[in-house]
């Protein structure tokens, strides 16, 4: 077993199953270089993710094995992070120019959001909207709303004129034209200066844009940079949210250059097609009928009662062991080929539909199965399936390369052992 996966499942065995206590979360987990991670980070990150309110209700086991595959997520991108900065990519312009972008979003949702806050409906109009929607929650809840966003919408306005005077904006109107070129500056103030470039920067267009919609980005573009702004003046610190960006984006930015190294054209992906003849492989499904007894003479007395003309869905409502096939009147549904029991399977490839197996002997018992319908297997050719040859060629790949991060950066995993009862 590879180094990576051994010691993940160690790690699994010893982790913590209950909420991690104050004391407990400067624990170091993983060791990364001179980097670590902390029984609070992934505590941390357990209660933000999906999970978190299923968690407590969880098994024990359950809980570790996810604190064990959020753990092992959160190494894989400490490792992938490490390496693209090392690689330096963090230093590229797309980067840089990227993390500029996602600071004056955050700047402008954070000045959006407190703009939106000022606004209050006052008392005396809140007692009208109660004694005109009084019994009716729902209209209450609707009427109010509907006031908050039109007095927000005015004070929104009222904003980014304020703002435009403040930062001396100019409006080129005269270069709205299909002949606007990338260059030509379309609005410009203290600080801010917006280019048709930067309007149409990674889009591609059959034809040229009209004046209209040049028109409508550049007032939306002009928002975004006004108001971002304006709360950088103010002070505001985005700083902890585009960390975190930074650490999320560098490893899909390693990802993304590693796997256009990985596949490089169409003949990497169809050697892999190749050579994995079973990823390419659609199963046979078969819709089965079954009756299920516990012993042989049962089986065969059945069998007797079907071949002389009762149906076996009847017979596996009044008498089959299996709970589910008895509450279904003996109708499995639908199942793929290599999911069943290979004796089962077998039988079932040479029914013809309708037609009644030999009795079949399993671990479950005694088995009497009927095939109703079935949709024969196939092998889809590369064009129907290249988006999954990629991504499991990709995953192959990146697991080779992270294990050997892991020795490159030299992670050490720190098991966690479990106390022992009736020991101090």
């Amino acid at each position: 077993m590879p180094r990576f996966i051994l010691a993940f499942v160690f790690v699994i065995i010893g982790l913590r199953t209950g909420p991690v206590d104050a004391a407990a979360k400067d624990q170091i987990l993983v060791t990364i270089g001179d980097q670590v991670i902390r029984a609070g980070e992934l505590q941390q990150v357990i209660g933000s993710s999906s999970l978190a309110l299923q968690f407590n209700t969880m098994s024990e086991k359950e809980q570790a094995a996810i604190r064990g595959d959020i753990l092992k997520r959160l190494v894989a991108q400490r490792l992938l992070r490490l390496e693209a900065e090392r690689q330096g990519l963090d230093d590229k312009a797309a980067f840089r120019a990227d993390i500029a972008e996602f600071k004056k979003g955050l700047l402008y949702r954070y000045y959006i959001d407190r703009l939106r806050a000022r606004i209050h409906v006052p008392k005396d109009e809140l007692l009208k909207m109660r004694a005109q929607f009084k019994g009716e929650a729902d209209a209450f809840a609707a009427a109010r709303a509907s006031y908050i966003t039109e007095r927000y919408r005015d004070l929104k306005s009222l904003t980014i004129v304020t703002l435009r005077d403040k930062y001396h904006v100019k409006l080129r109107r005269e270069r709205l034209t299909k002949d606007v070129k990338p260059d030509d500056v379309l609005m410009q103030g203290d600080g801010i200066k917006i280019t048709y470039g930067d309007l149409i920067r990674g889009r591609v267009f059959k034809n040229k844009p009209k004046p209209e919609w040049i028109q409508e980005q550049l007032f939306n573009r002009g928002e975004l940079e006004l108001i971002a702004r304006a709360a950088m003046d103010e002070g505001v610190d985005v700083s902890a949210g585009i960390e975190r960006y930074r650490n999320e984006h560098l490893p899909a930015l390693l990802l993304d250059k590693l796997e256009k190294e990985w596949i490089p054209d169409m003949a990497t992906l169809q050697a892999y097609y190749d050579s994995h003849p079973g990823a390419s492989k659609i199963p046979a499904r078969w819709h089965v009928g079954q009756l299920v007894l516990d012993n042989l003479p049962k089986a065969k007395w059945m069998q007797f009662r079907i071949k002389a003309g009762e149906s076996l869905f009847k017979l596996a409502g009044l008498y089959s062991k299996d709970p589910y096939g008895r509450q279904h009147n003996g109708d499995m549904g639908w199942f793929k080929e290599g999911t069943g029991m290979p004796v089962i399977e077998n039988a079932i490839r040479n029914l013809k539909d309708g037609e009644v197996s030999d009795v079949i002997k399993t671990p479950k018992g005694y088995h009497l199965v009927t095939v109703l319908e079935r949709k024969p297997g196939e092998i889809r050719p590369l064009a129907a399936m290249r988006d999954k040859i990629r991504q499991l060629l990709v995953d192959e790949k990146r697991t080779v390369y992270l294990q050997k991060l892991q020795e490159k950066y030299d992670v050490v995993w720190n098991v966690i052992q479990p106390v022992a009862k009736g020991k101090d």
